[in-house]
This record gives C-alpha cells, structure tokens and sequence, in this order.
C-alpha cells in the first residue's frame, strides 16, 4: 500500500496535477448532512463536531473542468458521507466560489 501511495504520489507531481484541500470543522447539536456548506445544527456546544474536507483538482488538458471532492467525517474519524461532482468551470473560479475569503477573485 505504501508503494502504491508512493507511485501515485510521484505520478501526480511528474504529470503537473494541481490539488487544493481545505479542512474545516463545524460545531453543533445534531448532524444534517443535506446541507451543503455546514453539516451541523442547532447550537455549537451540543458536542457534535464534523470535519469537512475538501479537495478541488483541475481535470488535465481540460482548463474550464474542475472536480470538487467532499469528505463528512467524525472527530474519531468515521466518514459519514463523500460525495463529487465535476463543474464546468475553471479551478480558480470554483475555489473562489467555495472559499471566497482564501481564494479571492482571479481575472482569466
């Protein structure tokens, strides 16, 4: 298994594949996973925390494709729900729509 992360390790920095991942933790009572920017309700001391993570990669040789990867997981590390989905729109469009705070508005 470690050469296979090895292998795959090398092949994504030789082929130029670039991929950002945002690690966020919500605070709640109770877990609604049908929301999509915050998984959690109800008050932030209801000892409940789900940590999101998120990864945007650019489809090569495809500029105006993006795909954006969401991981649900518990503290103890139990992952609730990952979904994916392909957006046609360029990498630095969708991460500034995502994460507009850390990736301002890029002019393409």
């Amino acid at each position: 298994m470690k050469n296979l992360c090895l292998i795959l390790f090398i092949l994504c920095g030789a082929l130029g594949v670039s991929v950002e991942t945002i690690t966020a933790t919500y605070y709640g009572s109770e877990v609604d996973l049908t929301q999509k920017n915050n998984p959690c309700k109800g008050n932030t001391d209801g000892g409940v925390a789900v940590v999101v993570t998120t990864t945007v990669t650019a489809v090569k040789g495809e500029s105006n494709r993006t795909v954006v990867e969401r991981k649900y997981k518990l503290r103890d590390g139990e992952v609730l729900k990952t979904e994916r989905e392909v957006v046609d729109a360029p990498k630095a469009v969708v991460l500034h729509k995502l994460f507009p705070r850390q990736y301002p508005k890029v002019k393409i």
